[in-house]
């Protein structure tokens, strides 16, 4: 019984682990651990680097195959507030990268492009794309796109689902 993780970085991303038994479809969906860091003059939420590792290893005996969306450019493309925001995400995502490697799992990398065109996610959709996506592919599941103690759905976990299908579909 294959497993997949679809990753989507970030401190508003989430991890999904996706089982298929003959089209039963079971998922746990996280929200990306993420941690204060102190900084000479304030705090600042990082991702959490060891609560990362531990999914990993508590999923390793399932042996998955891990989709990481893979993101080369952090200019315009990415909306992380100027050049401070977009430096702290490039390290958080080089340090979800080093964390997959040594975990010596196989991984796959997953341009937007190519795993939103894969799934069916509307071209030039915003994020509510991929929500929508999401509830279509998988209606039963639909709440756990929602984070415990909110109201409206996650884009981080829809697209995070939507790359575990994507895994799913070219593993």
């Amino acid at each position: 019984m294959p497993y997949y993780i679809g990753i989507d970085p970030g401190l508003e991303g989430a991890i999904t682990l996706l089982q298929d038994r003959n089209n039963n479809i079971e998922l746990e969906i996280y929200d990306m651990p993420i941690t204060p860091t102190n900084l000479k003059k304030r705090t600042q939420m990082r991702v959490d680097g060891q609560a990362f590792w531990h999914f990993l290893q508590s999923w390793r005996q399932y042996n998955p195959v891990v989709c990481l969306e893979h993101l080369w450019g952090f200019g315009a493309a990415i909306n992380i507030g100027g050049e401070k925001g977009q430096f702290t995400f490039a390290d958080d995502y080089g340090l979800l990268r080093g964390l997959l490697i040594a975990s010596e799992l196989k991984v796959l990398m997953a341009p937007p492009q190519t795993w939103q065109a894969a799934v069916g996610k509307e071209k030039c959709s915003d994020k509510t794309g991929s929500i929508k996506r999401a509830i279509e592919l998988y209606p039963k599941h639909s709440q756990m796109l929602i984070k415990p103690g909110a109201r409206t759905y996650s884009d981080g976990r829809a697209e995070s689902l939507l790359i575990a299908h994507y895994c799913k579909m070219i593993a």
